[in-house]
């Protein structure tokens, strides 16, 4: 075999370890061949203006091959974009497709933060109908706030000021305490005789790296994809923070490939997932990308795991526009009302409000802080005590099933049909009866009425007094 040939299959057709060498080649005697690889590579590399931490330069390996996949998954970046933005003049899809993505990159933060939080609890999270007092989730809190700041300003410049941000954020806090690292948790080196494998940055050295680090953004000239994983890499590898190191670092990555062309849509790409622990495959490149200061080996595994999790957006982009479009068609319209009773009292935006006085629930405990609930919105005709409704669903039949199973689940003063009933009768400024419970449950009179007394004294809505009648009000349900 031809030595060109050689590096050829082991750098563009897989671009292979100096640890898989051996099983690949079925020997031990790999010296000579690596040399040759190492320097094929040498040849195509393109050197960044960031050092490791034992001074040697980072460079990326760009081949003919190489740079064409690094150019192939940028346009697959650009028409992910795209398909994205463009669902502006469909909001519900652009809604839904967002709830998607945003649920695998809090799941995967799940994880990499052991916050221990459920899969409803996650959903109530990002349907805003989130009621726990658990503080070991802030962290999941605080990496969705910040990530829902991060649409609003994407283009914000990438400082230490932003960085502050989003660790703030993160750490729900209104200001920080202290900022980067004053000590280390141990050893300088987890392997301190073998490979010098950091595991972090001596502390003393943070301050100089992340200079080095937000120079790099501002001017090296590599492809934005490049930078942007040369970023996430380069904040795991140094730790600046004594927590949440790998969440600050996928959202600072996110800001450097929203400003280089990816813009809002770039908050759904989920590189979080990467971190996930368990990954082993990820753990062994952050060693040998370490070692060589090859950052090829992190660059070409994420554009392997992000083509895959596009694909899937992409898939849910068109199933949530078939679903939709399919619930818009059979959706019920006026004309399919019956008529109006002769002396209908109808309830209008214009109309005079009544006057009104709350009524005290003795509340059996301690209602939760308020939350919104997005739950169908729901337009009414009031007509003596029934209500003709006709839906809007935001949520679909399953999504409201989760949502009342997790009231059942964070609250056990609430009883099944009272859940079911919330989690579809929730819409805020709208006044529900008695008699709407009692037609949506099927029950009695009486069980209607401590029903909905019950659901007010929790915490779910406002008892009002109208004339000789009592409406329920939902109540913003805190987040």
């Amino acid at each position: 075999m031809a030595n060109n040939d050689f590096a050829y299959r082991f750098t563009d057709e897989r671009y292979v370890t100096k640890t898989e060498l051996p099983r690949l080649l079925g020997s031990s005697l790999i010296e000579p061949f690596w040399i040759q690889i190492e320097n094929y590579r040498k040849a195509n590399a393109k050197r960044l203006a960031l050092r490791s931490l034992t001074q040697i330069p980072f460079f990326v390996t760009m081949t003919p091959t190489i740079a064409h996949k690094v150019s192939q998954f940028q346009q697959k970046l650009e028409n992910f974009k795209s398909s994205y933005l463009s669902l502006s003049e469909a909001p519900r899809v652009q809604e839904r497709v967002a709830q998607f993505a945003k649920y695998e990159i809090l799941s995967a933060i799940n994880s990499i933060e052991k916050t221990q939080a459920g899969d409803l609890s996650i959903k109530a999270m990002l349907n805003g109908t989130y009621r726990e007092s658990n503080f070991l989730h802030q962290p999941l809190l605080g990496y969705r706030d910040a990530l829902k700041k991060f649409e609003d300003r994407y283009l914000a410049p990438i400082t230490e000021d932003l960085l502050a941000e989003i660790y703030a954020e993160i750490l729900g806090q209104q200001e920080l305490v202290s900022f980067y690292r004053n000590s280390d948790p141990r050893n300088i080196y987890s392997v301190a005789t073998v490979n010098r494998d950091y595991d972090w940055a001596p502390y003393g050295d943070i301050p100089g790296l992340m200079e080095n680090l937000f120079s790099f953004i501002a001017n090296d000239t590599c492809d934005y994809l490049v930078k942007a994983i040369m970023v996430f890499y380069y904040m795991v590898y140094v730790k600046p923070f004594d927590a949440h190191n790998e969440a600050v670092a996928c959202l600072l990555a996110k800001y450097v490939l929203s400003q280089g062309g990816m813009e809002a849509a770039a908050a759904l790409l989920p590189i979080e997932g990467i971190l996930r622990p368990g990954n082993e495959r990820y753990r062994t490149l952050k060693v040998e990308a370490q070692r060589q200061s090859d950052i090829t080996y992190i660059v070409l595994f994420a554009i392997d795991y992000l083509s895959g999790q596009i694909d899937l957006i992409n898939a849910e982009i068109k199933k949530a526009t078939s679903d939709i479009f399919q619930a818009e068609k059979n959706r019920v319209t006026k004309n399919d009302l019956p008529k109006e009773p002769e002396r209908p009292v109808e309830v209008t935006p214009e109309a005079e409000k009544p006057e009104m006085k709350e009524v005290v629930v003795e509340p059996k405990a301690q209602p939760a802080a308020p939350i919104e609930s997005p739950t169908p919105k729901v337009e009414r005709i009031i007509t003596g005590e029934s209500a003709i409704k006709i839906p809007e669903n935001k949520m679909s039949d399953k999504e409201i099933r989760e949502y009342a199973r997790y009231i059942l689940e964070t609250n056990p003063n609430i009883r099944k049909q009272q859940a079911f009933f919330y989690a579809s009768h929730a819409t805020l400024g709208r006044y529900y009866t008695i008699q709407d419970y009692k037609k949506a449950t099927k029950c009695a009179y009486e069980t209607a009425r401590t029903s909905m007394d019950n659901l007010a004294a929790q915490g779910f809505y406002k008892k009002l007094q109208l004339k000789n009648k009592f409406v329920y009000t939902p109540i913003k349900q805190g987040e």
